[in-house]
């Protein structure tokens, strides 16, 4: 027998203390972060809607706390109309306190279906042995003190919970969560191609004034070109976020109906991208294009042949190129961010580029493997190591990160994980042809390879979608 709660009659008194024990906490944390203002108000309302929407639907709530992630930073900022810039800004708290209570709720009401994928999968289990690692890392004392190390587990931990939250959704749901992402990448393409071209509104460029001269948060920056930021709390997150959207209607396109409006999605999606002006993701989503075209095609030959010849007259044209000319001549705009993706594009090796302190992070990798053997602690790989007063040790690469915080052990770990993902999405795909499939490979591939682990919302997606491809059936 069921309750109105869609839940048994003999789960009913644990769902209730799970939900009045996790809403008293946020309560509680909402006014001791805060001072009576608006932004408090904001607080307790959102985190008061916590049991209503668990107890509606679980995977309801997932997709919620989605759209929340999109718009965070956009909220954030809004309040800067009534209230002042503070730094340690308590609506980042909001998604993980939502996203550990789901994550209880899972252990408490759903662990029967939790331990069972988790058995028909090696995959997971090895996740499951990773993630324990991670946790440990948050007592390393190198790291500064056990503030950081509880930070780190926000930045860290907390997006990798939502690995069990995709273990739980079928193929039908997981395609609804793809077109949510459509439409949030969508409109977060338009609000930032409307900023790229026509600027920012006062509570953003007040933002802008503390973050940009105040706390010289200078990756804004582009040839003295402010990058837009669309909804989200940073352009590196914007740019992963496109990233993700890109694939998805990149993947979609070749198995919808509607072919026209997926390639004025694409369309749009692509131009916010160049407008943003961050060529690694950008030049991920191309070889992410290329993968999932080898995945789906039936003709390999011919795929590979147009691969070649395309890399062939590619590199003819970054040889013919003079990027720091046609740069001189530019007028200091918005032009200029499109020179700074086409000298990406065309020339990735130039002296300007960022590839070269990626390679130099790889390059001491051995060092740092021997100075850390056992990590620093994913504190101090984090914002946590700098917001704290810790060791700070950032990386240009996530995987440099994670292996100087958790050790060379749990890096190995996570290449497994993420290897099994892809390989797991193409061997689905092959049995079902559903596209969703292709789409999580090119996704996880662009993302190992240039997406932030640390971030707040497209690290959660990230991990969400490993743990959907990895789920034992």
């Amino acid at each position: 027998m069921k309750t109105g709660l869609n839940i048994p009659n003999t789960e009913r008194f644990k769902y209730i203390f799970l939900i009045c024990l996790f809403l008293g906490l946020s309560l509680l944390i909402a006014f001791l972060s805060t001072t009576g203002d608006a932004r408090s108000m904001f607080l307790i309302l959102v985190f008061s809607l916590i049991p209503i929407i668990l107890a509606y639907d679980f995977k309801n709530s997932i997709m919620g706390l989605l759209v929340f992630y999109t718009f965070m930073g956009f909220f954030r900022r809004f309040f800067y109309t009534i209230n002042p810039y503070i730094r340690f800004d308590p609506i980042y708290i909001i998604p993980d306190i939502f996203a550990f209570t789901l994550f209880v709720y899972l252990l408490i009401l759903k662990k029967d279906e939790v331990f069972r994928k988790i058995k028909a999968s090696l995959a997971m289990k090895i996740f499951v042995i990773f993630i324990c690692l991670m946790f440990l890392q948050m007592f390393n004392p190198l790291q500064g003190g056990p503030a950081v190390g509880i930070g780190g587990g926000k930045f860290w931990l907390i997006p990798m919970l939502w690995f069990f939250f995709g273990m739980l959704f079928d193929d039908s749901r997981l395609e609804k969560v793809f077109m949510l992402l459509l439409f949030l990448g969508f409109i977060s393409a338009l609000y930032g191609i409307k900023q790229g071209l026509w600027g920012f509104f006062g509570f953003e460029n007040k933002w802008l004034y503390n973050v940009v001269n105040i706390n010289k948060f200078s990756s804004l920056l582009v040839h003295s070109i402010i990058r837009p930021f669309s909804f989200f709390p940073s352009p590196q997150e914007y740019a992963d976020f496109l990233m993700i959207t890109l694939i998805i209607s990149f993947t979609a396109f070749f198995f919808k109906r509607n072919r026209i409006f997926y390639s004025i999605v694409f369309l749009v999606i692509l131009y916010a991208k160049i407008l943003l002006a961050v060529r690694g993701t950008l030049f991920l989503s191309f070889v992410s294009f290329v993968f999932i075209v080898m995945i789906i095609s039936r003709r390999k030959r011919l795929v590979y042949l147009i691969t070649g010849m395309g890399l062939f007259f590619y590199i003819i044209l970054a040889n013919l190129i003079d990027y720091e000319l046609v740069l001189s001549t530019m007028p200091v705009n918005f032009l200029r961010l499109y020179a700074h993706v086409f000298s990406g594009i065309v020339d990735p090796f130039s002296r300007y580029s960022t590839i070269w302190a990626r390679l130099m992070e790889f390059k001491n990798l051995p060092l740092i493997i021997v100075r850390y053997p056992f990590g620093v602690g994913i504190g101090a790989t984090s914002l946590a190591g700098w917001k704290f007063g810790g060791v700070y040790t950032g990386f240009e690469v996530s995987l440099v990160s994670l292996i100087a915080g958790a050790s060379i052990f749990a890096g190995v770990l996570y290449i497994v994980v993420v290897v099994a993902s892809i390989r797991q999405s193409i061997v689905k795909f092959v049995n079902t042809r559903n596209w969703i499939y292709p789409a999580i490979a090119g996704i996880v591939l662009a993302y190992f390879v240039v997406g932030g682990l640390t971030l707040y919302s497209t690290s959660a997606i990230y991990w969400f979608l490993i743990g959907f491809s990895l789920k034992g059936e």
